[in-house]
């Protein structure tokens, strides 16, 4: 039986990426919101995009959480501490390959210099969950979901 995709949800989560986008926006643009001349573009930078960023980021974390627990329930009974760990590595994997590529990029662009607590943070994302807090939590949710599948069941 084919599984089906509820679009609303996917939609939801779409627009969430997109709210989280425009709070990133305003946070971390190399200008103030302030060199903006119009007033109703501060307002919309300042009264919008960054309370609705704040929201968007819970909204995405439970939809995110949603997805996994679907994906991991949806055709086995049981999901163990071992089924967790393989996971766990193939997500590690995943984010370890990303921070080194973008750490290598950032030494050679000069945009972060060579450090230790650099390296760290850079061979090591999800423990220290520097840059990566979604990864860092995804992986704890990841290691907890056995014990919540069983206290469901």
């Amino acid at each position: 039986m084919a599984k089906e995709r509820n679009s609303i949800v996917e939609l939801f989560w779409l627009i969430s990426m997109w709210c989280v986008f425009a709070h990133h926006f305003v946070i971390h643009n190399a200008d103030d919101i302030s060199v903006f001349a119009s007033p109703l573009t501060r307002f919309i930078f300042k009264g919008v995009f960054l309370p609705i960023g704040k929201v968007a980021v819970g909204c995405f974390v439970f939809i995110a959480v949603w997805f996994i627990a679907v994906w991991f329930i949806a055709d086995r009974a049981s999901f163990s501490i071992k089924d967790a760990v393989k996971k766990l590595i193939i997500l590690n994997n995943e984010v370890v390959f990303y921070s080194i590529t973008l750490g290598i990029i950032s030494i050679f662009t000069g945009s972060l210099p060579l450090s230790a607590s650099f390296f760290i943070n850079t061979v090591f994302p999800i423990a220290t969950g520097y840059g990566w807090w979604f990864n860092t939590s995804d992986a704890g949710l990841i290691l907890l979901l056995p014990y919540i599948l069983e206290g469901l069941c």
